[in-house]
């Protein structure tokens, strides 16, 4: 038997894989790029994409090739392995010469207000999200000051 997960994120791929690990199961994941997978822990099972370290060291050694690092760099990540991971990644990439901010952030979290106000008062130069689409949205919402306290309008306008 083969395992080939499609469609799946890292969390739900991720949460089957004591189950295919217990039965020996050989697996691929197309779209749960983690560094708890592929190892020797889990020789059997694999990742077609390569992991959020991986990425977030080339991301961040792409965007500050041309210029001296940012003093301080800000993170939102989904809290865990894909938020951790990310944050290797571009501590690798710019060694000592930045502070880093990360705030692990949990899918589905509807107040982005103590995530905002913690970003402003770091006052990073750059700022990086790894985090669901809805989340980015909400979060950069909230940023920005466009986000109010008042109901959504319903009805005809």
């Amino acid at each position: 038997m083969l395992a080939i997960s499609g469609g799946m994120g890292t969390p739900n791929f991720l949460s089957t894989v004591p189950y295919l690990k217990q039965r020996d199961v050989p697996a691929i994941a197309p779209n749960a790029p983690s560094t708890q997978i592929g190892g020797t822990d889990t020789p059997s099972i694999f990742s077609a994409t390569v992991d959020y370290e991986k990425q977030f060291t080339g991301l961040a050694t792409y965007v500050f090739k041309d210029q001296p690092a940012p003093k301080r760099i800000a993170l939102v990540g989904v809290a865990g392995d894909i938020g951790d991971s990310a944050k290797v990644g571009i501590e690798a990439a710019v060694g000592d010469n930045s502070e880093i901010l990360y705030v692990p952030e949990k899918p589905g979290t509807t107040d982005f207000g103590p995530i905002a106000a913690q970003l402003r008062r770091f006052d990073a130069d750059w700022m990086f999200l790894i985090m669901t689409n809805a989340d980015t949205g909400g979060l950069l919402k909230r940023r920005s000051g466009s986000a109010t306290s008042r109901a959504p309008r319903r009805g005809p306008a």
